[in-house]
């Protein structure tokens, strides 16, 4: 069995990663998965902008540390809400 690309988001949790975020996002292969969701957990640097810049489709952020756990949670039913039917999670790092 082949994916379709557009049926498959990346999840990156990431907390205080401004300076690594951007080369995680951008080494992303879109030809595997077409959406890379990256969940900011409350990082105090710079990590959603650095993401956003980066090419990310989508951006999320928690108002409080929630923890990777969490990160991964919110990415997963942001994904799901959007109509994806697989998803892989990746670290920020």
């Amino acid at each position: 069995m082949e994916l379709n690309p557009a049926e498959v988001a990346a999840i990156v949790p990431a907390y205080n990663e401004a300076g690594k975020i951007g080369a995680v996002v951008r080494k992303i292969p879109r030809k595997y998965a077409s959406t890379v969701f990256v969940v900011d957990d409350a990082s105090d640097d710079g990590t959603a902008d650095e993401a956003r810049e980066a090419g990310a489709e989508r951006v999320l952020r928690h108002e409080r540390n929630r923890g990777v756990g969490a990160g991964i949670r919110t990415g997963l039913l942001a994904a799901k809400a959007e109509g994806f039917p697989y998803a892989v999670i990746l670290s920020g790092d």
